[in-house]
């Protein structure tokens, strides 16, 4: 039987303290950011798609922008200030995690149903990898 340890992969980690110029310098070897905090305890799971919305409530292509009738929490920033934004601001705090011991089913249910595109694989509190989406999506067709 697979599980999320048979289908995991290591990705980048960085501290709480850390910005978006700092996860800049790292991330475009990676798919996926985990958070964790003093403890090495994952706290937030971060990926391209949080930086394209951090882009898109700026306003930095139209000040005009309201979504969800509210203005967006990054609206009017410019460049220097959306680099010094703290990564725990833009990240998916409290992340749908797994077991190392996981079942394959298990993890294509939260994938599919809660619309994810990785899962952390945790143990004891502490990240040991994730399991990426296309990392099952190849374990089934290759």
């Amino acid at each position: 039987m697979t599980v999320a340890a048979d289908l995991m992969r290591s990705c980048l980690v960085m501290r709480n303290d850390a910005t978006v110029a700092d996860l800049l310098e790292r991330i475009e070897q990676w798919p996926v950011c985990a958070v964790v905090d003093a403890k090495d305890r994952l706290i937030g799971i971060l990926t391209e798609h949080d930086l394209a919305r951090l882009i898109y409530e700026s306003g930095q292509f139209d000040d005009e922008t309201t979504i969800a009738g509210r203005l967006p929490a990054f609206l009017g920033m410019s460049v220097a200030q959306l680099r010094a934004v703290p990564i725990t601001e833009i990240m998916t705090a409290e992340p749908d995690t797994v077991g190392p011991q996981t079942g394959f089913d298990d993890i294509m249910q939260l994938i599919f149903r809660n619309r994810r595109v990785v899962l952390p694989v945790v143990a004891d509190g502490r990240l040991m990898g994730v399991v990426h989406r296309m990392d099952a999506i190849k374990k089934v067709l290759g």
